[in-house]
């Protein structure tokens, strides 16, 4: 699977897109759970992809295209790898839904937080796991593709940065 992709899910970009790679340069990919953007501590499950150049979520492992996407870039910053209390959405259910009928489980997992900043926005997004292990190996993958990035000379991380200002709705599988 390769995935193509026009940046992250704030800002839209014309045309530009950036390709995530093939399976071969998949760094980790598995069922993560992202913390929701409307509330804090409430998790949705997602199929997630991490490469050196993206970190791509869907809503379903079999769906051709991510429903987001945010570029990894030299710029962005992890936390340490912490236990918490989350509430995980139960399946097919809103998030207006979770919040106001409390159709969620609680449960102590283990998480991290992924900071991407740019001249117009910063952009927070807490991933959270079922075991310590996992959590780890995520975390280690965000370090894996950061260093990729740190190493890439000046030119093609600046042309990284231009082509990462986008939505999903430039994204498609091929």
């Amino acid at each position: 699977r390769s995935v193509r992709m026009a940046g992250t899910k704030h800002l839209r970009s014309k045309s530009n897109t950036l390709d995530i790679g093939d399976d071969a340069a998949v760094i980790v990919k598995g069922t993560v759970a992202r913390e929701s953007s409307v509330v804090d501590k409430l998790l949705n499950s997602r199929y997630a992809v991490l490469s050196a150049q993206a970190f791509a979520t869907f809503r379903k492992e079999s769906d051709d295209a991510p429903s987001k996407v945010w570029p990894v870039t030299k710029d962005v910053v992890l936390t340490d790898v912490a236990g918490g209390e989350y509430h995980v959405r139960h399946p097919g259910v809103s998030t207006f839904w979770a919040v106001a009928r409390g159709a969620y489980e609680t449960r102590k997992m283990w998480s991290f937080t992924v900071t991407w900043s740019s001249v117009l926005t910063t952009d927070k997004l807490t991933l959270a796991f079922e075991t310590e292990g996992k959590a780890s190996e995520w975390h280690a993958g965000f370090e894996k593709a950061i260093q990729i990035q740190e190493a890439m000379p000046p030119k093609t991380q600046a042309r990284l940065n231009e082509l990462s200002v986008g939505d999903s709705s430039g994204m498609r599988v091929h």
